[in-house]
Parts: structure tokens; sequence; C-alpha cells
């Protein structure tokens, strides 16, 4: 656990996480969730703030840990069917909390505002999805059964199909109540952090770059982009788009250099030493608290025979 000055209490992470796109997609023909955001954050002693810090290229310079904002877990069995799929939840079974807006009650028939999703079931072969992708199909190509507690009781009592394309569909089923437990603010169970790593330094010109990693059960998790924000200067900072690689050029504008609002953290480049291959930091802030969530942009090839 975190201590809770940390984070500041609860309020903010709820209103950005609401803020966040993303979070469950959703037009007048489709209900569609995907993966939340997860909460960094830095333990401010093992950060030497506003302290000078030579490091070589290679070094790690920040790190911070992952958190997932709620941990539902089921405390009895669960047996789900609808149209043609079913699912069976053993206990312990974790599901992903999932945040809606208010117009999803038109879909659903529920004024629930949080829903608790269980795995991906695939509704069509990647090969299908490659070559006609969701025509003619009332799925979209990933369907999950998710659920909610109307009477917040703790016991989840109905469910939704979200995927399904049609909107007779998408209606809200009563179920027999299963009880959960929940809880906030835990540790990401695959060890997961980001660093801040010092990736490289031109020998001949002084650029320096530095890299935002993600690391998830000791392995590198590569991202196009973080989506992120943060709290800060008792401000709620709207979210935005983090690329990985931040880099300073000194030909255009020498030294000191500094990046601000890396995931929250603001560091300071002094000076490079290109001879040695180091360079002199200055932490001002550490990474987080921050809300994240990593986007990968792919390329679809689509084959067109004529």
């Amino acid at each position: 656990m975190i201590a809770q000055h940390q984070v500041m209490g609860f309020g903010w992470l709820v209103r950005m996480a609401l803020a966040l796109p993303l979070l469950l997609t959703l037009t007048a023909a489709r209900l569609t969730v995907s993966i939340p955001p997860q909460l960094v954050v830095a333990d401010p002693s093992s950060v030497p703030l506003g302290q000078p810090v030579t490091a070589k290229v290679g070094d790690t310079l920040l790190t911070a840990k992952v958190y997932d904002l709620e941990r539902v877990k089921l405390t009895a069995p669960l047996h789900v069917t609808f149209d043609k799929f079913a699912e069976d939840y053993e206990v312990g079974t974790q599901l992903t909390t999932v945040m809606v807006p208010s117009r999803a009650k038109e879909n659903t028939g529920l004024d629930a505002s949080v829903y608790y999703c269980g795995s991906d079931l695939r509704t069509r072969s990647k090969f299908a999805e490659w070559m006609i992708g969701d025509w003619f199909s009332r799925w979209e190509p990933i369907v999950r059964f998710c659920f909610t507690d109307t009477d917040h009781d703790q016991k989840i009592d109905h469910m939704v199909l979200a995927g399904t394309k049609d909107k007779l569909l998408q209606k809200a089923v009563a179920i027999a109540p299963v009880p959960f437990t929940l809880d906030k603010i835990v540790p990401d169970e695959g060890a997961s952090e980001v660093r801040l790593i010092f990736r490289k330094l031109e020998t001949l010109t002084g650029e320096l770059h530095m890299e935002l990693q993600l690391y998830r059960k000791g392995q590198r998790q590569l991202f196009t982009y973080l989506l992120s924000g943060n709290y800060r200067d008792k401000k709620f900072l709207p979210p935005s788009e983090l690329y990985p690689q931040f880099k300073f050029n000194p030909k255009k504008i020498p030294y000191p250099a500094k990046f601000d609002n890396i995931l929250g953290a603001t560091v300071e480049v002094k000076s490079v030493d290109t001879v040695n291959g180091t360079a002199a930091f200055e932490f001002r802030r550490p990474i987080g608290p921050a809300l994240f969530k990593p986007i990968n942009v792919e390329t679809q090839i689509i084959f067109i025979y004529m």
C-alpha cells in the first residue's frame, strides 16, 4: 500500500479517470470496453530531489511503482450464458473495473456508472477479422461479460455483454447475486514499474536522449504513447499524450535544459560530459502520482480483390 498523502485522496483519481478517453467507447449502436488506466507513484524518499546527480548513459534516472485503482475479486463461483457465449468464473477471479458515461443507461437500461468485466472472448478468428473486419457481424471482434452491483451491497446482480452491435442485446440482464471483494489503490500484480532512462548522449553534438519505459513482470512493454493526466500544484491537469522519447539539442539552446511533467516529474539537465558519456541532472519533482494508460497505434492492412 502507499501513503494516503501520496495520492492526495481518491477524488482527483476518479475525476481524472472519467476524463481519460478510451475507458469506454459508446455509440448509438455499440458498447465496447477497454482496459482502464493505472496509477503510478514514486517513493519520494528514493529520489534525491533538489540535489545534483551525475549519471552515465544507460542509467535509470527515476522509477515509480504501478498500482491498480481498484481490484475486484469474486468470492463465489459464477456461470453466465448469453446468446452463443458462455463463461465460468472461479472463486478468486479478478474482474476489471470500467467506468461508463451516463448515456450508457440508454443502451443497458441501468443507471450504473461502474461495471466489472471478465476476460476477452474472441468472436471470430484473427484472419477473418483482418480480411472482412466486422462487416455482417452482430459482434465486435472481442466481447466481454460485464457486471454491476445495482443496490451497492457488494454483490453483482446484473450483467451486459459488451461488444454487441444489436441494441436489443445491449440491455442488462438480472443474475443471481454473487459476492465480491473490492480493494482500492493496490500494487499491480505484475510488479510493474515505470523507469526514466538516460538512453543516449551524442559525442559530437552533445544531444541528450531520455526514454520513458514500462516494465511488467520484469519484461519491457512497448507503447506508442501514454495517455496520462495528473494532479499538480492543486490543479487538475487535462489528459495528454506522452511519448516515450525526450531529447535536447544544445546546438539550438545551450544547457541547462528542463523537462517538465514527465508523468508529473520535472528533470533538469545541468550539463553534459561527452568525453565520459555522463550528464549532471537535478530532479525537481518525482514521477506521479499520475494516471496513465499505454496506447499502441497499429497499422491494419486491408486487402482489396478486384
